[in-house]
């Protein structure tokens, strides 16, 4: 496989925006077009498997399998294009027939996060105006996870519906389970999934030639933390080109070397990182990707990994934390990872090293950052980041894509080499909230720049390095202090594994620094001499930091609060630690 050369990005020499240089095209393409193309072309070649599952499909045959699925619900459930179709699910198979076949005629993807309860379900299928719903049934291999069956069947589903809320659901079919589960609800009919697959796949081609690149590829909620979720609604136009240009810098190795991705992908399929990037690489380079199991575990993982020599891996830090605890502690060096592309949370410096120490054949290590608002992709690191910033940026703008740097109080953008609210307009960006035209409005600065959120600076290479959150930032007695810098400090001590850092109140400062700090073993035995206090990291910490940034409170915990796509709820440590050190809000 070829790839293009990196082409160094565009730098204002006097204020922080940069500009992704290209020697690449934009596309203007469908996903169904992609897929037919590879199908024929490489036939053969691996594009799925699903390791839990047992099942590997082809091009060829994953192809023939999505469109049973489209004769299924064009011949059985008469879905017309633009009609919203739900999945309440963990990873399968079935979940990515489901988003292709979407694909493939124009129907929006509302992917539904799988741990969702009753209020939260039935505020979804009505802000998606969801018509079809793919759900697991009674008695489901999910149901020891969440039984989404009873869910389905609520009390305030059923509220909802009779008040006329959810009046747009039609259709529900059965993944698995029960496949005589019936439904209580008046006007929805249950169908098996047999129903809608077992068919010739010969589909009608006036069905599909219909659709757009402009068409709706998936609606993505994202956390409801500041009030009920926002559908990030992004196009096939969008995440093709974001795919394609991530693809071209995660396949490109050092001295020149590419290769063709099989990817571990241990995320879940609801959120934009798996759907979008973990479907999407492999089919913009000709590989393939695996899928670990219903939900993360690290010993699957790996499992799947050494199965099916996996060269590449999609993950939060958490996850990478969780590997290379796990291979530690099992003494392998035999993993076969080339790449690992992170993103979703911040990268310390030292999780860097100590997975190149550890994995013996890993080549990159690229960090990426982004959104589900920015189709996700916004920057990510090239091989020719320098060495000595490289654990500390998410690199360079994607092609084609602008980032700046502006005052949060001004909105100017500011001198290079300042720090502010990093923003970025381009090809990836969404083009709204689903129905929501209000926080739609809200999310952009004049000039359509979307607003991240984020605190960033930009280094003399045009990489970006995120400083924090706005919202996340800590005002101690007047002083700014931005929990990420705290965080890179705590991740130096060669006993802490893992830290997170969150503001909580004070009479006196208004605000205080608590670290929530988990070990490595054995410094976490209270057995052993090894053990560490919390007054030994707020020593530490003292060492390293200016005394207005030491931390006020240590709490040594075993876990953190963590949402489904293994990133850190702070918002919930903040609640926590309130309630554990016994402060007044």
């Amino acid at each position: 496989m070829e790839t293009s050369a990196i082409v160094k990005p565009y730098i204002d020499p006097k204020m922080s925006y940069v500009y992704g240089k290209s020697n690449q095209n934009l596309s203007y393409d469908t996903v169904g077009t992609l897929l037919d193309e590879i199908a024929q072309r490489e036939p053969h070649s691996t594009a799925i498997v699903s390791f839990a599952e047992g099942i590997s499909k082809s091009y060829e045959e994953f192809n023939h399998d999505v469109n049973r699925l489209v004769k299924g619900l064009v011949d059985g459930l008469k879905l017309e294009k633009g009609e919203s179709v739900g999945i309440y699910s963990y990873n399968n198979y079935q979940w990515v027939l489901v988003q292709f076949a979407c694909l493939r005629l124009g129907l929006p993807l509302i992917p539904i996060n799988p741990s969702y309860k009753a209020h939260e379900l039935s505020y979804i299928l009505s802000q998606g105006e969801i018509k079809t719903l793919f759900v697991p049934g009674l008695n489901s291999s999910q149901a020891a996870i969440n039984n989404h069956w009873n869910i389905v069947q609520g009390t305030v589903m059923i509220a909802d519906h009779k008040a006329g809320h959810i009046d747009n659901l039609k259709h529900i079919i059965l993944l698995d389970g029960d496949q005589n589960t019936k439904f209580s609800l008046d006007n929805v009919n249950v169908y098996k999934w047999q129903q809608v697959f077992d068919n010739d796949g010969v589909v009608d081609k006036s069905v599909v030639k219909s659709v757009s690149p402009d068409d709706i590829y998936a609606v993505y909620f994202t956390s409801g933390t500041t009030g009920f979720p926002k559908g990030a609604t992004l196009t096939q136009n969008i995440v093709l080109n974001n795919a394609s240009l991530a693809s071209a810098r995660v396949c490109t190795l050092t001295r020149g070397r590419t290769m063709r991705p099989n990817v571990c992908l241990p995320l879940p399929l609801f959120h934009c990182f798996a759907g979008v990037l973990g479907a999407l690489i492999p089919l913009s380079s000709g590989g393939s990707f695996v899928l670990t199991g219903a939900r993360y575990n690290i010993t699957s993982v790996v499992q799947a990994i050494m199965k099916f020599s996996c060269n590449t891996m999609m993950a939060t830090p958490t996850i990478l934390i969780d590997l290379l605890a796990h291979i530690e502690a099992k003494k392998m060096n035999n993993l076969p990872l080339q790449t690992l592309i992170i993103a979703g949370a911040p990268v310390m410096a030292e999780l860097v090293h100590r997975a190149h120490k550890l994995l013996p054949k890993l080549d990159n290590v690229q960090i990426a950052y982004g959104a589900s608002e920015t189709g996700p992709i916004i920057t990510c690191q090239t091989i020719d980041e320098p060495p000595e910033t490289r654990p500390y940026t998410v690199g360079p703008p994607l092609d084609f894509i602008e980032v700046r740097i502006v005052d949060i109080n001004s909105g100017e953008t500011v001198p290079f080499g300042h720090s502010g609210e990093v923003q970025t307009r381009g090809h990836n960006t969404m083009i709204g909230y689903y129905r929501d035209p209000t926080r739609t409005r809200e999310a952009f600065a004049p000039g359509r720049w979307y607003r991240t959120g984020d605190l960033g600076i930009l280094d003399k290479h045009g990489s970006l390095q995120i400083v924090g959150r706005i919202k996340d930032m800590i005002i101690k007695g007047g002083e700014n202090v931005y929990p990420a810098e705290v965080e890179h400090i705590l991740h130096g001590h060669e006993a802490i594994e893992d830290a997170h850092v969150v503001g909580v109140p004070d009479q006196r400062y208004g605000e205080e620094i608590c670290a929530w700090v988990k070990l490595k073993q054995p410094h976490n035995s209270n057995s052993d001499s090894k053990k560490l206090s919390e007054k030994d990291i707020m020593d530490f910490c003292k060492e390293k930091l200016t005394y207005f940034k030491v931390p006020r409170y240590v709490l040594i915990v075993d876990e953190f609060p963590m949402t489904p796509t293994k990133k850190v709820k702070k918002f919930e440590m903040r609640d926590m630690s309130i309630k554990m050190l016994n402060l007044k809000k």
